[in-house]
């Protein structure tokens, strides 16, 4: 089965003229990729992972920013709307990370974090 990300565009009227893009994840028993259009659908890029996706956590505010939790507790990020990954942190909690807070916090790429040490 595989699971299908709709994000609408935000911003000026000029950006809101531009196509939505779409992301749709592999079925992990299959292999672990996501294919990203920018054409409504009529055609996919396929982009290969080195993890297992989880969940996945969208910026509030910031279209192309999204958080990824893997089957094996890591927490990864992507500014380009899931092109390129970063491993952020390893033994993160799961459900426990979120991004920064408007209004209380000054950058908007903070991610708040509960991470397990090693002895549990």
């Amino acid at each position: 089965m595989n699971l299908m990300l709709w994000k609408p565009l935000e911003g000026n009227a000029e950006r809101r003229m531009e196509l939505p893009l779409i992301m749709l994840l592999s079925d992990p028993e299959m292999e672990s990729s996501i294919l990203i259009s920018s054409d409504e659908g009529a055609t996919y890029q396929k982009y290969r992972l080195t993890f297992y996706i989880q969940s996945l956590l969208f910026h509030p505010k910031q279209e192309d920013w999204v958080l990824a939790y893997s089957l094996d507790q890591k927490l990864y990020s992507s500014m380009d709307f899931g092109r390129r990954w970063q491993l952020m942190h390893e033994r993160i909690t799961p459900n426990r990370f979120y991004w920064s807070v408007a209004g209380l916090d000054k950058e908007a790429d903070l991610v708040h974090m509960e991470v397990r040490t090693a002895d549990g």
